[in-house]
């Protein structure tokens, strides 16, 4: 199973036009839907596992870091286009077994779990408790919230002690914690962030 390469060098907010990227991708067809990146361009090739990227050269600006070129990985960029910006140490995997394949539908993003959730205890108490051990928080913390299909940003305090009233988010709502889901998605109220 490949994993998917991160971008080699990147240019601060500035990235690839994704015009460009689908301009040098050869769509087929062929059998079993595979894409290909045209690498006959001195700026298009293939990094170690057979990976398409582009080096991107552009005039040096504060948006670019001040840097000239950045080399990024051909199907990072696709996905990225498609479900915006990835988090952290997300895995991407390859599940047609060909490592020149730019078909985003051929490459599976695994999320990570969070590192978090909340625990609900008799009588309506409930503390914040990591999700691979069940250790409590013993400190505040800061996680993502989702309730009623909003993302929230919520300060949880210490749950040393078990948590009677409700958490709230920094937009000032209360999260039912029977309800609440801690995630990794990116924040969504437009009032929390």
């Amino acid at each position: 199973m490949s994993v998917l390469s991160s971008h080699k060098k990147r240019l601060h907010t500035v990235v690839p036009d994704m015009s460009y990227v689908m301009k040098y991708t050869d769509q087929g067809p062929y059998p079993g839907d595979h894409w290909f990146w045209k690498d006959g361009r001195r700026n298009h090739g293939f990094d170690k596992r057979g990976q398409a990227y582009v080096r991107w050269v552009v005039k040096p600006t504060a948006a670019s870091g001040y840097l000239t070129h950045g080399d990024f990985n051909v199907v990072r960029l696709m996905i990225t286009a498609r479900r915006g910006e990835l988090l952290p140490r997300t895995k991407i995997v390859l599940e047609c077994g060909l490592s020149q394949c730019v078909n985003p539908d051929h490459w599976r993003v695994i999320e990570t779990a969070p590192t978090w959730r909340i625990e609900v205890i008799e009588h309506g108490a409930w503390r914040l408790a990591r999700t691979a051990t069940g250790r409590v928080s013993e400190r505040e913390q800061v996680v993502h919230a989702r309730f009623d299909g909003v993302t929230h940003l919520a300060s949880i305090t210490s749950s040393a002690q078990y948590g009677f009233a409700p958490p709230r988010a920094l937009c000032g709502d209360e999260l039912s914690p029977e309800l609440t889901v801690i995630t990794n998605a990116k924040p969504t109220c437009s009032r929390c962030v």
